[in-house]
């Protein structure tokens, strides 16, 4: 079988509000990102699902930078995360060793409703560097807006934000030069 996953940042227009009661990056990413911004795409073996910035790469922004960074940490490990956001609710359970990711999901509820052709294709294999380099790009968007909008080392989780994205290799497959 053919896998794809690639990530898709897409260019969202984010907001430079900044709100001193934001106390973590999720509370900081619904408020920078409209939303009615352009979504970040996720290909998951050439079956598109749009993540949203607002509501579901807040709600997963803590989730992905704890996997990656253990990925980056651990030459082997294995992860269950079950993405909480009510328009990307899927269970993914990841296996990393050897150089070689696996991520088998089920999913849940998707935009688009795209769940039973995910299901028909519940897994992915691709290499490591690949799999982490996917999530450099999204990243950075976040990354960019929060900075621009104010929000710095203030904020718990800035430092591991920024950090991450510096530590990660190669971007993603549809940045490459």
């Amino acid at each position: 079988m053919s896998y794809r996953f690639t990530i898709q940042a897409s260019n969202p227009r984010f907001l430079a509000e900044f709100d001193a009661d934001d106390t973590n990056l999720s509370d900081a990413v619904q408020t920078v990102f409209p939303l009615e911004a352009e979504c970040a795409l996720l290909a998951w073996n050439w079956v598109y699902v749009p993540l949203t910035y607002k509501y579901d790469l807040s709600v997963m922004i803590d989730d992905v930078i704890g996997l990656i960074d253990s990925m980056l940490a651990e030459p082997s490990g294995n992860r269950t995360i079950q993405w909480p956001s009510n328009t990307f609710a899927a269970t993914w359970k990841i296996e990393w060793g050897g150089g070689i990711t696996t991520v088998e999901a089920e999913w849940i509820s998707v935009l688009g409703e795209t769940e039973a052709m995910l299901a028909r294709k519940p897994k992915v294999i691709l290499e490591s560097s690949g799999f982490i380099g996917e999530w450099r790009r999204p990243l950075e968007v976040i990354f960019s807006a929060l900075t621009s909008a104010g929000y710095g080392t203030n904020l718990p989780g800035m430092d591991r934000l920024c950090g991450l994205v510096s530590k990660i290799g190669c971007p993603g497959l549809l940045y490459r030069d």
